[in-house]
C-alpha cells in the first residue's frame, strides 16, 4: 500500500493544490473536512493555504502514510471505522465538507449513515464528485454506444448551464442504467437521485460564479462523474 501511494504523490499533490484554490474561491471556508482523504494531499494543501483542514479515511495504511508524509498536520488525519461511520466532530463544525469519489463505495447499509454524518458536521457547504451514469463497459448494444458518445460530444460543446439541462432532458441518457451492481461502486446513481437526497437533508445545488470551475461532469474513460456544489 505504501509503495502504491508513494507513486501517486507528484500528480496527486498538483491536483490537490488546484482543487484547494478552487474550493477557497467558491466556498471561502475557514474550516474544511475531507471525507475519504486517502493520505491527506488535499488536507495538506488546504492547511498550507491557511485553511484549517482535517481528513477522515477508513484505510489505516493511507492514514499512516499521510501522517509520515505531512507530519505538521498528522493529528488532523483520522482513521474511522466503516462499521460506525461516526465523525468525531460536533454539529456544523465545518464550513465545507468534501467527499470526492467516495459515496459510490458504500453499500446500502452504510451509505445513508455516512451521508447523515457528512451533512451533520457541514455548516454551510458540501462539495461532492461521484459517478452518475452508465459506464461504456456495460453498454450492451451498438445503439447504446452510439447514444452515449453522441451525448458526450454534445455535452463537451455546450456551456455548463445547457449541459446541466441536457442531463435532465436527453432520453438516451436517462434510459441508461447506473452501475448499481459494480463490485467497486455498489452505489452509483443518477444526478437527480443525489440532488433529491441532499435536498431532503437541507442542501441545494448551485453553480460557481467562476465559469472556469463549472464543469458539472468528468469522463475518465469508464464512467461519467458528476460534480455537486451544495449549500445549506
Amino acid at each position: 500500500d505504501a509503495l502504491y501511494l508513494s507513486r501517486q504523490i507528484d500528480g496527486s499533490e498538483d491536483i490537490a493544490r488546484r482543487l484547494a484554490k478552487e474550493l477557497r474561491e467558491i466556498f471561502n471556508p475557514i474550516r474544511v473536512l475531507d471525507c475519504g482523504c486517502s493520505y491527506g494531499w488535499l488536507v495538506n494543501s488546504l492547511n498550507e493555504m491557511g485553511i484549517e483542514a482535517y481528513g477522515l479515511d477508513v484505510n489505516s495504511a493511507s492514514i499512516e502514510f499521510g501522517k509520515k508524509r505531512y507530519p505538521s498536520y498528522a493529528e488532523r488525519l483520522i482513521e474511522i471505522d466503516m462499521g460506525t461511520t461516526f465523525f468525531p466532530f460536533p454539529d456544523r463544525f465545518f464550513d465545507l465538507v468534501v467527499a470526492r469519489e467516495v459515496l459510490e463505495h458504500f453499500d446500502d447499509d452504510h451509505l445513508f449513515s455516512f451521508i447523515s454524518e457528512l451533512t451533520r458536521v457541514a455548516k454551510s457547504g458540501i462539495y461532492i464528485t461521484t459517478p452518475i451514469v452508465h459506464s461504456p463497459q456495460t453498454i450492451k448494444t451498438e445503439e447504446d454506444f452510439s447514444a452515449w458518445h453522441r451525448w458526450l460530444y454534445e455535452q463537451n460543446q455546450l456551456e455548463t448551464e445547457d449541459a446541466l439541462a441536457l442531463i435532465d432532458r436527453v432520453p438516451e441518457i436517462e434510459s441508461l442504467e447506473p452501475i448499481t451492481h459494480n463490485i467497486e461502486h455498489p452505489n452509483t446513481h443518477s444526478r437527480k437521485y443525489w440532488l433529491s437526497l441532499f435536498q431532503m437533508l437541507g442542501f441545494t445545488f448551485f453553480l460557481p460564479d467562476n465559469k472556469e470551475y463549472r464543469l458539472p461532469m468528468r469522463y475518465d474513460g469508464h464512467s461519467l462523474y458528476g460534480a455537486f456544489w451544495l449549500r445549506r
